[in-house]
């Protein structure tokens, strides 16, 4: 994270983070406090489960969808998330699509999966422009034969 967040950071950005880890997550559909599954409120499980099409306790590597492709060099390990304590952080597991609060992810290497705001589906949705234009020549063709009929 440093190297990503120093000088002119990576490709060109310099504000690079860790994922964020909503919690309480009631999308957390099953495990406990320790080892949830199912979890979307975090960036990374959006990521595993809505974009990547992961399945809980199934190998990521075999069980996915085509969004998979875009990536290179995903581990089947824990990934750093953000701090949880000074002790722990959060961790979310690649090959099952687990989280948890790991101690000792913060004393021995693992992956990590930098983010930037404002790339994320949780933060903004995206409007298709396409769509966006149909609706707006639609609104002004209805506008257009009103102001016809007034004539």
């Amino acid at each position: 994270m440093n190297a990503a967040d120093g000088g002119n950071g990576y490709l060109g950005y310099s504000d690079w983070r860790l994922p964020t880890t909503l919690q309480p997550d009631p999308s957390c559909g099953s495990g406990g406090f320790n080892n949830s599954y199912n979890c979307t409120g975090s960036e990374m499980g959006h990521l595993f489960y809505r974009e990547l099409g992961g399945i809980a306790s199934q190998l990521f590597a075999t069980t996915h969808n085509d969004n998979y492709d875009l990536f290179s060099n995903v581990q089947p390990n824990d990934y750093w998330s953000e701090s949880y304590t000074s002790n722990l952080a959060w961790a979310f597991n690649f090959m099952g699509g687990s989280q948890n609060p790991n101690g000792n992810i913060k004393s021995n290497t693992y992956p990590v999966w930098a983010v930037r705001s404002g790339d994320s589906a949780l933060e903004a949705p995206v409007v298709p422009v396409p769509g966006a234009l149909w609706l707006l020549g639609s609104a002004l063709g209805v506008l257009g034969l009103a102001r016809r009929r007034s004539l």
